[in-house]
């Protein structure tokens, strides 16, 4: 038994599309906070005093880290943050004299697709076991 969270990560299709669909999330979570400048959670950046000038390859790096290092354990999911460039840390979360201009985070909304995700493929199990029964028994089948 263990709950709806369980079956998915027994079921190895449920659970690549559970990756699938985290990787989607904080992909573009990662594209939007670069593009407007803001937080997972739609706080803007604080401006730096001395502007930088921006290669790509943070975002780049970020990118590829969740598309090939993203894993789900029975604790929750991991990313592969050592894949991304070195000095990605002192960009999230600041340091004393650089101010936190942070892009990876879980935001409310990872959260809640995660959770309809989860829910959406509960569902379809669901009917999918009632459309068992009521065919085995009675020759119906909701579509």
């Amino acid at each position: 038994s263990g709950g709806i969270f369980s079956q998915v990560l027994d079921d190895e299709r449920l659970k690549q599309g559970l990756i699938d669909s985290l990787k989607r999330t904080l992909v573009t979570q990662i594209e939007v906070s670069f593009l407007t400048r803001t937080d997972p959670f739609g706080n803007a950046w604080t401006p730096l005093k001395q502007p930088s000038r921006s290669t790509g390859a943070m975002k780049r790096q970020a990118i590829e880290s969740v598309l090939q290092g993203t894993y789900i354990t029975g604790q929750g999911f991991r990313t592969a943050s050592a894949m991304q460039v070195p000095y990605w840390i002192y960009q999230n979360y600041g340091t004393v004299t650089i101010p936190a201009r942070p892009y990876w985070a879980v935001s409310e909304g990872t959260i809640e697709s995660l959770e309809q995700f989860i829910i959406d493929k509960a569902v379809d199990r669901t009917v999918g076991t009632i459309n068992a029964e009521m065919e085995r028994e009675f020759g119906i089948r909701f579509e």
